[in-house]
């Protein structure tokens, strides 16, 4: 009995094992597949990148706020076609509001006197005894004047500064401590403009025509400092058109100590035309 008992226990054993391998074969999951990747490549640096540092532009100095008003007197260079005289001059700018500015030669003789605003000019020719009044944008009141220049061009290259608004030029060159800008909006010439990075101080201004000739240049020199504002001690005009060449040198300024508009009287023996 014991012996029919194991045969029987020993045939059921495999059918049941085998019952129970189908079962929980047919219930496993498939292993995942998974796609073999591969494996990132590293590339070895000798040597840190370094970007290319952005040139910053300095603010190009027009009508500082701190500059209220100056009164200087020059002792004057001038070489016209040739000839070299000189002179004195005394310059008086409230703001960007008037100017005066009185010319004397040799012995003290006054050459010439002008005085205008932004909407009005009057210079007076003294060796002529001829006074000319008009609009400092027409260009033929400009042609009257010792030099060439706009009421605004005037105000602010006496003043150190750019006529323009300083975003309305562009940073052109930036070596050996110096920038240049240019001025390209007007139709008829180009401004060029040369910043010391230093101290951001303008150390020249040139106008040239489209056609590449030089209509202007504006060298300013050796900045002093009073009370707080940095002024040229010489600036130098040149004007080839004309064949004129000037130099102030300040000999004396006083700033920020006037307060009233600049005019001067007509004298009443003296021709006037009005442009």
């Amino acid at each position: 009995m014991i012996t029919k008992l194991t045969l029987k226990h020993v045939l059921i054993v495999p059918l049941l094992l085998g019952n129970l391998l189908l079962v929980d074969c047919s219930s496993a999951k498939a292993p995942e597949t998974t796609t073999p990747t591969t494996p990132k490549t590293t590339t070895k640096v000798d040597s840190i990148a370094i970007p290319e540092l952005k040139v910053v532009s300095i603010p190009l100095p027009h009508n500082r706020k701190e500059l209220q008003s100056f009164k200087a007197d020059c002792d004057v260079s001038v070489d016209n076609d040739g000839t070299s005289l000189p002179g004195t001059c005394t310059l008086a700018i409230l703001r960007t509001d008037s100017l005066l500015m009185n010319i004397g030669g040799p012995f003290g003789v006054v050459v010439g006197k002008l005085s205008a605003a932004p909407t009005n000019m009057i210079y007076m020719d003294a060796l002529r005894s001829e006074v000319f009044e008009g609009n400092p944008q027409n260009p033929e009141m400009q042609s009257k004047l010792p030099f060439p220049l706009s009421y605004e061009d005037i105000v602010f290259l006496m003043r150190a500064e750019v006529p323009f608004a300083g975003d309305a030029y562009t940073l052109t060159k930036d070596a050996d401590g110096k920038q240049l800008f240019t001025y390209s909006k007007n139709d008829q010439y180009i401004d060029f403009v040369q910043l010391s990075v230093k101290d951001s101080t303008i150390l020249a201004y040139q106008r040239k025509s489209r056609s590449g000739e030089l209509l202007f240049n504006v060298n300013y020199n050796a900045y002093s400092t009073k009370n707080g504002i940095k002024y040229p001690v010489s600036i130098s005009l040149h004007f080839p058109m004309r064949k004129l060449q000037a130099k102030f040198t300040v000999t004396d300024i006083v700033v920020n100590t006037l307060a009233e508009k600049y005019w001067f009287s007509v004298p009443k023996n003296m021709k006037r035309t009005k442009l």
